[in-house]
């Protein structure tokens, strides 16, 4: 990554106790279940935990995308790399006590330099990865707290 990325970041309070909000990010083939982008996933290879562990995802906007993780802090944080152009990597993190846990949602991507993707809107591209970030953590709630997927508007 480059001195070009745009880091974003996002917090949800979730009304379900930590281990509860861990074993749903923590099941990393399975993010189709609560990410409102996504229409599928699966993992990839033999592994489901820990570093190393690859997932292949449909989303509504990017398309198919591999994922790998790079970090696994069991019971706290998984970071994971978006194996395409632009460079992109992934943090959640958590935090709780009783039935209160709180989402931190980290996102950075490196879109290159003016010559690399000239005309872009980096402001504009910046808060579009801020609101998407808001809706993914809004669909992480519905799912821990409720069992049912987020549905975006059409």
């Amino acid at each position: 990554m480059s001195d070009t990325l745009i880091k974003v970041r996002d917090q949800v309070q979730i009304k379900v106790p930590k281990s509860k909000v861990w074993e749903i990010i923590s099941d990393f083939g399975n993010v189709s279940r609560w990410h409102p982008y996504m229409t599928q996933s699966a993992i990839i290879g033999s592994s489901n935990r820990g570093v190393g562990t690859e997932r292949s995802s449909e989303g509504l906007q990017a398309g198919t995308l591999t994922e790998k993780v790079v970090a696994w802090d069991e019971g706290n944080s998984i970071t994971y790399e978006m194996t395409v152009k632009p460079l992109a990597m992934s943090m959640l993190s958590i935090s709780g006590e009783g039935d209160q846990t709180l989402v931190t949602s980290d996102f950075q991507v490196d879109p290159g330099t003016e010559e690399e993707s000239p005309g872009l809107d980096r402001p504009g591209y910046e808060k579009q990865l801020q609101d998407m970030l808001k809706v993914i953590g809004l669909g992480l709630k519905m799912y821990a707290e409720h069992g049912q997927k987020l549905a975006l508007p059409s």
